[in-house]
């Protein structure tokens, strides 16, 4: 029987078939099983709507990929001759990863519900992240840019509360959450949110980000403590709505291109400020909502731009 070698260990290459030996999955089954899954990602396992779209998409890719190879009964060296053609395309490592826990974790579900008998990714390790990777924070002066051209008091009040609190997009509304001021102590510069996994977490801002929710506060005609935060000129403000706030600004202060300006990017930056100020990893993955104190140490990497300037700093060679 035919073997790989990979990460140094050896593996045999069988088709996928289940424990009474039926024929490999046909791609017509395989194509068929994509919406039940999605369907269990985004309602049961209670995944974000990003992450639902980024497992459609790269789905979507495979099973693409299958089809202009002419492959109709899928075997699991099919999976690992696809992933060995991201490999072979030099996509980066952060691409490759993706590609390959996505479908590793659809994989898990067709296993879990015996429409498969095994993982084939299982033993693929993903690729390591390069040190010089692309920034994924946004610059203090983007930012300061992006808040000079916040031309609306709920613009820069957002603007704000991104850049003190490290809330997320879907901290602000989501499937299951939309922000009120009644999850607002203005005057004691905290409120609540609504995270990942249904569970509340605090949130805390600056005096600053208290006075542009304030002011903000002040322009609306209802702010009672059932009313949504954040709106627009058609009624509460959608994920959409919240990402077009700031690709919008980005693109009058001429950042757009130039820089990480999406709300991601100012977690990013809330994230590596205050790790710079000393705050505990366990206290910063607590306010951030991870489940996992590795997640939190992704915010938290030295990126490579930071490295160069402290070596200048501490090297003392000439």
């Amino acid at each position: 029987m035919d073997t790989i070698t990979l990460n140094g260990q050896r593996f045999k290459l069988v088709p996928i078939i289940d424990d009474d030996g039926e024929e490999p999955l046909s791609l017509e089954s395989l194509e068929s099983l994509v919406v039940p899954y999605l369907e269990y990602a985004e309602y049961i396992a209670d995944k974000k709507l990003s992450t639902v779209t980024g497992y459609e998409r790269r789905i979507n890719q495979f099973t693409g990929w299958l089809k202009s190879n002419h492959l109709t009964a899928i075997t699991g060296q099919h999976w690992i001759d696809y992933y060995i053609s991201l490999k072979k395309r030099k996509l980066s490592a952060h691409t490759v990863r993706n590609h390959r826990n996505d479908l590793k974790v659809y994989a898990d579900w067709l296993v879990a519900n015996k429409h498969i008998s095994y993982n084939p990714l299982l033993p693929i390790k993903p690729p390591k992240a390069e040190i010089d990777q692309p920034l994924r924070s946004i610059s203090p002066e983007c930012m300061q840019t992006m808040l000079d051209h916040a031309n609306t008091p709920r613009d820069y009040a957002l603007l704000m509360l991104f850049k003190t609190s490290g809330c997320r997009k879907s901290d602000i509304v989501s499937r299951h959450w939309i922000m009120k001021w009644g999850d607002m102590d203005i005057d004691n510069r905290r409120g609540r949110v609504l995270g990942k996994g249904k569970k509340h977490r605090p949130l805390f801002f600056s005096v600053e980000t208290a006075r542009a929710l304030q002011a903000y506060r002040n322009t609306l005609p209802n702010t009672e403590a059932d009313q949504p935060m954040w709106v627009g000129k058609r009624g509460p403000l959608g994920i959409t709505g919240v990402y077009q706030i700031f690709k919008n600004i980005a693109t009058r202060a001429g950042v757009k291109n130039t820089c990480q300006w999406n709300p991601h990017a100012w977690r990013h930056r809330w994230a590596r400020t205050m790790d710079d100020n000393e705050m505990t990893t366990p206290k910063l993955q607590y306010l951030m909502g991870h489940a996992s104190i590795e997640t939190t140490e992704v915010y938290t990497r030295p990126e490579a731009a930071d490295l160069q300037i402290d070596y200048d700093r501490h090297a003392k060679f000439d």
